[in-house]
C-alpha cells in the first residue's frame, strides 16, 4: 500500500483517541451499521491539519488500531497513513469546517436508516427524543465534491448532529467519539421503530407531545442523568468485548496491514 509519513507520527495521546474511534467503529459494525467495506468514521486532527479518516477497502469491523486511519487535509490531500482515502471525504471535511463544535463524524448505511431515507415523512420516535433530524435531499449520489459536502453540512444546520441522506444513508457527529457513536445507534433504532409502526396497518398509535419530550430528554433531564452517556458507552464496549471473545466473524482479530 502507498504510504505517506509526517515528519512526526501521531502523538501517544492522539493514538489513544484514534484507538477509541476504532472501538467505536467496531461497536457500530455490530450495532447494524456495517455495509461491507463502505461507511467511514473520522476525527478532527487536534493540530488543525485536517481529519483522520478510516482508510478504504476495509470494513468498520476490520479496523484494528490507529494505523487504520489516513490523515486528510480539508482540501482532500492525503497527508499521512497507509491505504486509500474514501472518495466521500468531503462529508467530513465540510461538516467539520462548518461546525467547530464537532470533533467526530461518521457516514454509514445501516439497513433501517437506508430504507427510511426513502420515506418523505419526518422521522418520529416512540420512546426517545422526538425532534426529527434534518433531511438532505440534494442528491442520492456520492458526496464526493466540496460543493456537495457543503450542501450536506448546510442541511444539518448549526445545532443538529444527525442528518438523513435521501436514498443513501445517514451522517452523524458528536463533540466526542462517544456522543457520535450514540447518535449513530439512536438514529438506526428510531428508523427501525418507525418502519415497524408503518407496517402495523390500522393499529392506532399516539405520540408524546413536545413538552413531555422536553421534560424527559431536555437539558434539565440530561443533567439529572449525569454520567449516563459514559455508562452507555461502557455498556457497548462490554458487548463488543464479548463479541470479540466469541470470535464474531465481522470483527478482525488482527491488523490487516
Amino acid at each position: 500500500m502507498d504510504e505517506v509519513r509526517l515528519p512526526e507520527g501521531p502523538s501517544a495521546a492522539l493514538q489513544q483517541e484514534l484507538n477509541k474511534l476504532v472501538q467505536g467503529a467496531r461497536i457500530l459494525e455490530i450495532q447494524g451499521h456495517g455495509d461491507r467495506i463502505f461507511g467511514h468514521v473520522a476525527l478532527r486532527d487536534p493540530d488543525g491539519r485536517g481529519f483522520w479518516m478510516k482508510r478504504h477497502e476495509i470494513s468498520l469491523g476490520e479496523m484494528y488500531d490507529h494505523r487504520d486511519f489516513v490523515l486528510v487535509a480539508f482540501t482532500g490531500e492525503k497527508l499521512a497513513g497507509a491505504g486509500r482515502r474514501h472518495s466521500e471525504w468531503p462529508i467530513h471535511a465540510e461538516l467539520l469546517l462548518a461546525r467547530p463544535d464537532l470533533n467526530a463524524t461518521a457516514h454509514t448505511h445501516p439497513f433501517h436508516s437506508v430504507i427510511y431515507s426513502a420515506v418523505k415523512k419526518p422521522l418520529g420516535s416512540v420512546s426517545g427524543p422526538g425532534k426529527p433530524p434534518p433531511r438532505f435531499d440534494g442528491t442520492s449520489e456520492y458526496i464526493d465534491t466540496p460543493e456537495l459536502g457543503r450542501a450536506l453540512a448546510q442541511a444539518m444546520g448549526k445545532d443538529a448532529k444527525i442528518t438523513i441522506m435521501r436514498h443513501h444513508g445517514v451522517v452523524y457527529a458528536g463533540r466526542t467519539i462517544e456522543e457520535m457513536v450514540m447518535n449513530g445507534i439512536d438514529v438506526e433504532y428510531r428508523c427501525k421503530q418507525m418502519l415497524t409502526i408503518g407496517s402495523a396497518g390500522d393499529l392506532p398509535f399516539e405520540w408524546p407531545d413536545a413538552d413531555e419530550i422536553a421534560r424527559k430528554f431536555g437539558a434539565t433531564a440530561n443533567a439529572k442523568r449525569a454520567g449516563s452517556p459514559t455508562a452507555l458507552w461502557n455498556y457497548y464496549c462490554r458487548v463488543l468485548a464479548r463479541a470479540e471473545a466469541q470470535g464474531d466473524p465481522r470483527l478482525s482479530q488482527e491488523s490487516l496491514l
